[in-house]
């Protein structure tokens, strides 16, 4: 069986001090955004499922899009919102999570792919609802 190395685990989800601004966060969704959408297409080279393809083609116009819609709201957004100090988030830097949730083999499979979506779709709700309640509680 091929297997990814994942080091993204669930249990490992937590809020960390970071004192961030919501600005700096959108900046850092909307990069986490495009890397992902990289890493579908470099991945998409390793499926040989027609499946998966179809699958990874969809996932880069999904990431397209949120990147694009993050931008939307950042150019459309209050400056003083976008400056909103915010204490704990779960943020780590986009490159580096791409780079723990990157395939390590010469194949991957439909499984595979559907996890790695799952992974990544799912650390970018929590970091955004992170960002929600440090916001909702500024009010």
């Amino acid at each position: 069986m091929v297997s990814l190395l994942l080091s993204f685990n669930r249990s490992i989800l937590c809020m960390q001090t970071t004192f961030k601004t919501l600005g700096n966060l959108i900046d850092n969704a909307i990069e986490t955004h495009r890397k992902a959408a990289s890493l579908y297409k470099a991945v998409g080279k390793l499926a040989s499922d027609p499946r998966c393809q179809m699958l990874l083609d969809d996932m880069i116009d999904n990431e397209d899009r949120m990147a694009n819609l993050f931008a939307e709201f950042v150019t459309r957004a209050n400056p003083g919102t976008l400056n909103t100090q915010l204490q704990f988030t779960l943020e780590e830097d986009p490159h580096r999570f791409i780079q723990t949730v990157t395939p390590t083999t010469d194949t991957v499979s439909l499984e595979q792919v559907s996890q790695l979506g799952q992974d990544l779709h799912l650390y970018m709700i929590n970091l955004i609802e992170g960002a929600l309640r440090e916001v909702s509680a500024e009010v």
